[in-house]
């Protein structure tokens, strides 16, 4: 499974027991060389033993380079914040979303370091600019819309640019993700990479073209962080709904593919909404994964068994790295089963494969399918089984795709189970997943990329402060050529 969710869990139970992991104690402020070689000793070793994609999209010439130029570098004592801002890079080059690095102890792994004088702004990224959305301390001293150009004289598109390096959430090339990641948590990936100052002078060019600055006191993270909860808290409201919208049309919202509680299940709630969805004769099926950053895998399956009447593949093969308990065993955690698992591996061209996972059969379509067109609405915290299930979609041709690129790969994705390795000597831990899934599509060109859709909707800061979805519109438009109002009908 995609255990995404589970692994958070994991990780922020190992950051907060000291038995996880072995004794948690703060490294010194000014941690020494011998101690920062050893760590990076251990991250390089538990990143090639155990990541089963670790050279899928950089060559393993430029992983060595890496890993060698980190090494030289370390000629003096750093802080535990200077040798995380020295490792995550290394992490985003590998192009695995499922790659966690944290820092140990820290509640909120998106704010590691600085938290008492935090940029208050809400910005919004996109390829074309940053531009402001609101004021998490409640001072408008800038109005929303307004096209961000430096923040302390530094140009924005520097600042874009670094932090690009230290964004994680990808897999492979794709930066839909990353442009999601910043303008949810900007704040925090700013005072952790580049500076925390009591006070910040933005620069911004307002809607007549004027330039101006606006100097905004630093906030608080618990200000912040209130902000940021509100601005998210729809992502966790209806995660699962069905619409029957006018003209024939169904919208299906899929928040997320780890959905269980005592009143429902997915596999229910899937079963009920398409007999409905057959029984009104729906034409037309708008089917909204955007933020839908995973779960189950076999959710992903289970969703296309219900949109196509054919017998299909889902996965050619589930690989790992070695049967063998790792070098590095004893500053890490795997799941207790893990071991039984490695026993019953396979070995064939070379790779050690997993055979058992009910996704590598030949997958049944529903009896009931559904006939009609079918529409999948998509962007950047599209990953993991979310992702899969989009790419089995766009490659047997059976929906039209419209919004953002799908953060999570095309052909290949890590994640599966996970082992927790602890860095003792700085405080920090790794999380690497040991799974390698792939996807029963053939598509070279899209071997680094993700799910591109078929018509790209990037929505402008104008629609975000007008509440509009122009996704969700266009997908309207080319189901009916005219717009469609949204119904309260359930």
């Amino acid at each position: 499974m995609k255990m995404l969710m589970k692994l958070y869990l994991l990780l922020m139970f190992c950051l907060t027991l000291p038995s996880c992991m072995g004794q948690a104690t703060e490294p010194p402020t000014q941690i020494p060389t011998e101690y920062l070689k050893e760590d990076l000793k251990l991250f390089r070793t538990a990143l090639e033993e155990a990541h089963p994609g670790l050279y899928t999209h950089t060559s393993k010439a430029k992983m060595d380079s890496a890993f060698n130029q980190a090494a030289q570098s370390i000629t003096r004592p750093f802080s535990q914040q200077e040798f995380y801002k020295l490792l995550t890079p290394i992490v985003t080059m590998i192009g695995c979303g499922h790659v966690k690095f944290m820092v140990k102890n820290k509640e909120d792994i998106k704010f590691p370091f600085h938290q008492n004088t935090l940029l208050p702004l809400k910005l919004y990224f996109t390829k074309k600019g940053v531009f402001a959305w609101k004021n998490y301390s409640g001072r408008e001293l800038m109005p929303a819309g307004a096209e961000i150009i430096s923040i302390n004289k530094k140009p924005i598109g520097e600042i874009v640019n670094q932090l690009f390096d230290y964004v994680t959430f990808a897999d492979g090339a794709t930066e839909t993700g990353k442009y999601l990641e910043l303008t949810n948590y900007f704040s925090g990936y700013y005072s952790t990479f580049i500076e925390e100052t009591p006070s910040y002078a933005v620069e911004y060019k307002d809607a007549a073209g004027n330039i101006k600055t606006a100097q905004l006191d630093g906030a608080e993270y618990d200000v912040v962080n209130k902000g940021i909860q509100s601005d998210l808290k729809h992502l966790q409201e209806n995660q699962l709904a069905l619409k029957f919208l006018e003209n024939g049309t169904a919208l299906l919202t899929l928040k997320t593919f780890w959905f269980e509680s005592k009143e429902s299940s997915f596999e229910k709630f899937l079963e009920e909404s398409f007999k409905e969805i057959n029984k009104r004769g729906v034409s037309s099926l708008i089917i909204d994964v955007r933020n839908n950053e995973g779960g189950m895998d076999s959710y992903g399956s289970l969703l296309y068994s219900y949109l196509t009447d054919k017998p299909y593949d889902y996965y050619t093969k589930v690989t790992t790295n070695t049967s063998k308990k790792f070098s590095f065993s004893e500053h890490a955690y795997t799941p207790w089963f893990f071991g039984i698992y490695r026993q019953i591996l396979s070995k064939k061209d070379g790779e050690y494969r997993w055979k058992y996972h009910s996704n590598l059969k030949r997958q049944k379509p529903q009896k009931d399918s559904y006939k009609g067109k079918v529409y999948v609405l998509t962007n950047g915290h599209s990953f993991s089984a979310t992702s899969e299930f989009a790419s089995i979609a766009h490659y047997h041709k059976r929906a039209t795709f419209i919004g953002e690129e799908t953060g999570g790969g095309y052909t290949t994705n890590n994640s599966g189970f996970f082992v927790i390795v602890d860095l003792p000597r700085t405080n920090l831990v790794l999380g690497i997943p040991l799974w390698r899934y792939h996807q029963a599509v053939n598509n070279p060109a899209l071997q680094h990329r993700g799910v591109i859709p078929d018509h790209e909707v990037v929505p402008t800061i104008a629609d975000l402060l007008a509440g509009k979805d122009p996704a969700l519109e266009t997908a309207l438009q080319l189901v009916n050529q005219a717009p469609v109002k949204i119904s309260s009908n359930q």
